[in-house]
């Protein structure tokens, strides 16, 4: 069997499966399903190795583990929406959260890994900067 390339002005390509000795790929499919274990999908991503805090990439549900492709891993203490930021270790009052590597915010209190990292615990670093801030 062979597709047709459409208008790219490629030869045929064989379809897989269709040439000579070729397992029957749904026989092939269930058979890796059934010996190689998929690994749990990614839910955070780190941006820097400095970062303090993962982004969600989909909701990450109340004790669920919440894992980047990097390998970081923490269980999420509370439901973290997609999009926000999740705490990867123990933040400690009046640190900085950092994400890509750079502060982008000060927390206002402690925050337990696994814990949502949102303004109800982080207050901004910009509007009261004196270094950086000229107004």
């Amino acid at each position: 069997m062979t597709r047709n390339p459409g208008r790219l002005g490629l030869p045929p390509v064989e379809a897989p499966g269709s040439w000579p000795g070729a397992a029957p790929s749904a026989r092939a499919s269930a058979t890796l399903r059934e010996s190689v274990p998929l690994p749990d999908p990614a839910n955070i991503v780190v941006l820097a190795a400095a970062d303090n805090v993962g982004i969600a990439v989909a909701d990450i549900a109340l004790e669920s583990i919440a894992r980047s492709l990097d390998g970081h891993r923490v269980a999420a203490a509370e439901a973290i929406p997609q999009g926000h930021k999740i705490a990867l270790r123990a933040i400690e009052a009046d640190a900085p959260i950092v994400r890509f590597g750079v502060p982008v915010g000060i927390a206002t209190l402690p925050i337990a890994p696994g814990r949502l990292v949102h303004i109800h615990n982080v207050r901004s670093q910009y509007i009261d900067n004196d270094e950086n801030h000229y107004e």
